[in-house]
């Protein structure tokens, strides 16, 4: 008997090989990124805050391709995150 092995298996991994790195994103004001280097399709890179700050926003972006513009684009899924000062009051 012969296993077959479904196309978007296929496919995903063949973008996996083909397609590597994302940019390489910046860290936010008062924060750093845990693992700056892993840039790789599929990565996922997480944000944290200096002490004495809260994240605002995700605290992870993942490195994803886009193929439904008719071209390859490498692109992290969501928005950088802030870190803001622990205490202050919005109005």
């Amino acid at each position: 008997m012969i296993d077959v092995v479904p196309a978007t298996f296929v496919y995903d991994h063949l973008l996996m090989y083909l397609f590597s790195d994302c940019t390489t994103l910046t860290a936010p004001g008062n924060g750093t990124i845990v693992n700056p280097s892993d840039v790789a399709f599929g990565s996922v890179i997480q944000f944290e805050c200096s002490d004495g700050f809260n994240l605002i926003g995700n605290a992870t972006r993942q490195c994803s391709v886009n193929t439904s513009v008719g071209a390859v684009e490498m692109f992290w899924t969501g928005t950088t995150p802030t870190c803001e000062i622990k205490g202050i009051i919005k109005f």
